[in-house]
């Protein structure tokens, strides 16, 4: 299976080894993918905590609006460390490239 390659600052090109592009169906875009990023993935502590968006509506309840947002797409930590090298920008820990930070088991 291809995947897309967009160009520009903050974008490596390389697959990001998701845990299962096409889920058990074997067909894409049906809602039973795994998206979340692989144990390889070069795509894991590879981006810039910079970037993060505030928590302009309070996701975590603890009144900080001002602090980066606290979860992913799947309501996982948004900064969560891992074993793998830190290739991103910033104080560790680094965020993930994407939606979903790397679950620790998958």
């Amino acid at each position: 299976m291809g995947y897309l390659t967009f160009g520009g600052v903050g974008n490596h090109g390389l697959n990001p080894r998701f845990v299962d592009i096409l889920g058990p169906d074997l067909g894409a875009g049906i809602g039973d993918e795994d998206l979340g990023l692989g144990p390889d993935s070069p795509c894991a502590d590879a981006a810039d905590n910079g970037r993060l968006f505030p928590d302009r509506m309070d996701v975590d309840g603890d009144g900080d609006r001002n602090e980066t947002l606290p979860t992913d797409l799947a309501g996982a930590p948004r900064l969560a460390d891992d074993e793998v090298v830190d290739t991103g920008i910033g104080k560790p820990p680094i965020v993930d490239m994407g939606a979903l930070e790397r679950k620790e088991d998958s």
